[in-house]
This record gives structure tokens, sequence and C-alpha cells, in this order.
């Protein structure tokens, strides 16, 4: 029968192994994204602990599906162009009902692009956090820390640390 010490430095071996089976299937995954996405540059996330939680209990978690940012982007910003480009030609339309005027056809033309622009970030976005919700909030935490900015490049993963929030 082992020791008590010899049973906590088996599991400390175990861990490492598994920490380090983690890290390599996520960058057999994060590879794939890079191949089947051409455009795709970079992505990044942050996650941290909270600060502060009205009195409760503050817990670690990843960010990445409210805050990602693609190739330096927020992912809220690509769709949000979109959206601004909508209400003006709203705007236009309303003083121009048959929308004949050049800044009605132009700008429908903008959104045009943007819609496609949005949709192939969609796209990406979507197979990103297909990807990144495979592993949990530990195990991020593990791979990169706490209070820290995850950038992902295709030559590798780099980390700066976040302090900028609640």
């Amino acid at each position: 029968m082992p020791t008590k010490e010899e049973f906590k430095n088996k599991i400390k071996e175990m861990k490492i192994k598994m920490k380090e089976e983690i890290i390599a299937f996520f960058q057999t995954q994060i590879r794939e994204l890079f191949v089947k996405h051409e455009n795709l540059e970079n992505f990044s996330w942050t996650q941290y602990t909270d600060y502060f939680n009205d009195g409760d209990t503050c817990h670690f978690h990843t960010r990445f599906d409210e805050r990602m940012k693609i190739n330096g982007i927020s992912y809220d910003d690509y769709c949000g162009e979109t959206w601004e480009t909508s209400k003006e030609i709203e705007k236009y339309t309303k003083a121009d009902p048959l929308g004949n005027t050049p800044i009605i056809k132009a700008l429908q033309e903008k959104l045009a692009v943007q819609q496609t622009k949005e949709d192939a970030v969609k796209v990406i976005y979507n197979d990103i956090c297909s990807v990144l919700n495979v592993l949990d909030d530990v195990d991020y935490y593990d791979m990169f820390g706490d209070h820290v900015k995850v950038t992902v490049e295709k030559d590798g993963i780099t980390t700066e640390e976040y302090t900028r929030h609640d």
C-alpha cells in the first residue's frame, strides 16, 4: 500500500499528464480553425475572477462568448456596423419612401457588403466558440491563469495581464 506522500506524488503526476493532454488537444483544435478559416489571423478573449459580486462569492469565468475579438475587432462591432447602416437607410427612406435617391442606393450597397462580412464573421465566431466551449473554465484557468487576455494566433498563444474589469 502506498504511503500518503507516494499517493500525493502519483496524483500530482496524473494532473500534470492530464494538463499536457488538454493543452495538446486544444492546440490541435486551434490549428484546425486556422486551416478552415484562411482569413482568420487571430482571436482573443478575457478571463478573470470578478472583483465584486454584490456580496456573493466571486468566481472565475472565461469571457469568450461576450467579449471575443476576431482579427482584433470586437464581434459586436462587426454586427453593429450592419445595424447602424440599416438604421441610416430607415432614416433616409422615411424622407423618400420610394428609395430612389443615390444615398439610399449607396447605403443599400454598403449594407449588402457589411451583411456578407457579418455572415462570414458569424461562421468563424461560431466555429471558435464550438472549439472553446469543449473545455471548462477550470481548464482555461490551468492553461492561462487569472486576470488575463488570451490571444490566439496561427503561430502561438500569448497572454497579457487584464485588470480593467469590475
